[in-house]
């Protein structure tokens, strides 16, 4: 912005930056800015996905499963994920288990992803361990909570919860089989599911699931499949925790069109806009899209360890965000 000023160039807009700090969150922050009457954008973009230009952002529904949940002769004394976010694949995830019945106890065994830590003579911690990466593209991680229902229940002769969800495909990454005996998939890609929390208290089983739906599938249609649960299992309780319509502006719009030509003007590609499961605060306003700062082909590090951005490919963005601030502001 302050180069596009500095160089003298006619602008026939007013270009406003807004910086929102919730958006991992319930975006506190840009619905205070629309509460208090401050001005909607007639055209802009957000720098927070991928180049050359996103035209479609699947829609997001995050919801939380409880159920009363109990092991045969075994107490439950904590499980914990380190209160993974929903839109995160979980990396870590435990279970601390107490014998009841000394005589009888499962031989619990250590896999590649699961270590076993003994506390004591009748007390276990089940660790699980996965791979971090953004809900988004789940298939990008490796589900620590996933990893840590599927080992418990290959133990567990008993028909809990638990299994029963599994045999469902509730914990599936594509297209839970539950929702549909056909994928759910559009151009914007195929629906998605994360595992993202696990948690117990008061003797029930506490789960957290974030989906990215495809544009076209409406999200009460998701939400009327996960409720009809309900009638399956009678002391299940449904609640929705978030819920975001998706982005759409068409290919051949001004906006995509403009932004997808100065990005392949600057690096000399023939790349073309793309569908995403991210959300970006675009799709917070009318006529708003995600621009970069992703390159084709670079490895994606958002929500992972060691997060960073190459200098070069910062400084080719500053570069092709003051040619579309100029571009969009004449």
């Amino acid at each position: 912005m302050k180069a596009v000023l500095e160089s003298g160039q006619k602008l026939n807009k007013r270009i406003r930056l807004i910086l929102g700090l919730n958006e991992e969150k319930n975006w506190k922050c840009i619905n205070h800015y629309k509460e208090i009457g401050e001005e909607i954008p007639n055209i802009g973009f957000s720098p927070d996905a991928d180049f050359p230009c996103i035209y479609a952002e699947k829609g997001i529904l995050s919801l939380q499963l409880v159920h009363p949940f109990s092991l045969e002769n075994i107490e439950i004394l904590e499980i914990d994920c380190n209160q993974n976010a929903l839109n995160v694949v979980p990396k870590y995830c435990s279970i601390t288990l107490k014998f009841n019945d000394l005589e009888n106890q499962i031989n619990f065994k250590e896999n590649t992803d699961i270590s076993i830590e003994k506390i004591n003579e009748n007390t276990i911690k089940i660790i699980s361990t996965g791979i971090a990466a953004h809900a988004a593209h789940p298939d990008l991680g490796k589900n620590a909570i996933a990893n840590l229902i599927q080992y418990l229940n290959s133990y567990s002769s008993q028909n809990n919860i638990l299994t029963k969800l599994e045999k469902l495909g509730i914990f599936e990454i594509a297209s839970p089989k539950f929702l549909s005996s056909e994928k759910i998939e559009d151009e914007s890609g195929i629906l998605t599911s994360n595992v993202g929390f696990l948690g117990f208290e008061n003797g029930n089983i506490q789960i957290g699931l974030n989906l990215r739906v495809p544009v076209n599938t409406p999200l009460e249609q998701i939400q009327e499949k996960y409720l009809s649960l309900q009638n399956n299992f009678t002391e299940l309780s449904v609640k929705f925790t978030s819920f975001q319509n998706p982005l759409y502006v068409p290919k051949d719009s001004y906006l995509v069109k403009t932004l997808t030509e100065i990005f392949n003007r600057k690096t000399g590609l023939d790349a073309k806009p793309i569908a995403i499961g991210g959300g970006t605060y675009a799709r917070a306003f009318p006529n708003c899209v995600a621009f970069g700062s992703t390159f084709p082909g670079q490895k994606d590090m958002c929500h992972q360890v060691d997060e960073f951005i190459d200098i070069d490919c910062l400084m080719t963005s500053s570069k092709i965000y003051a040619e579309a601030i100029y571009e969009l502001g004449k």
